[in-house]
């Protein structure tokens, strides 16, 4: 009797040692899958997308701790990012740049689609890998230079090149019907 009380309480004791050594280390079970992970190792995801002018948006995904959360929302709103939304472990923040895209900077021309449309390249027009388009334009109005330009394409580094470009051609636009 004396033996099976100690077996009792030894096992109590294990028992309520492994309690109190879990109660010490933070434990997560995940929702997916069941696995059991220290919170110290689960990440949080900061989703950085960049809208440019021209319409091109770019996206950098950085982890971080948990506990380094809400520091590091406030610091990237202080910065003039803004909160889109928090959905579980992702956080989308967004911030508008007042320029033209880095793809624009390195590789973007100006030219003219088959049907007359405005667009943007990646590339040379007779690429045609069209980023994005923009107006048509009435081409028997345009100079033969300037159709000229269009087709062999106009090189686009600066934001005011961007907006010049677009400018010059607004008023050779067709309108809708």
């Amino acid at each position: 009797m004396d033996n099976q009380l100690r077996k009792r309480f030894f096992m109590i004791l294990s028992i309520f040692s492994l309690f109190l050594l879990l109660l010490n280390q933070p434990l997560r079970v995940g929702a997916t899958d069941g696995n059991v992970e220290k919170d110290d190792e689960k990440q949080v995801f900061i989703f950085l997308r960049q809208a440019y002018l021209d319409g091109e948006t770019s996206e950098t995904v950085i982890s971080i701790r948990p506990s380094d959360r809400q520091p590091s929302i406030m610091r990237y709103i202080n910065d003039g990012w803004e909160l889109k939304g928090i959905i579980g472990d992702r956080i989308i923040l967004e911030k508008r740049v007042n320029d033209i895209s880095p793809l624009l900077k390195s590789n973007g021309f100006f030219g003219i689609t088959e049907d007359g449309t405005l667009s943007i390249f990646d590339g040379r027009p007779d690429e045609n890998k069209v980023i994005h388009s923009f107006f048509q334009i009435d081409v028997q109005k345009l100079e033969t230079k300037r159709q000229m330009e269009l087709q062999e394409g106009i090189r686009i580094r600066t934001k005011d090149t961007y907006i010049q470009v677009i400018q010059a051609f607004q008023p050779y636009s067709i309108s809708p019907k």
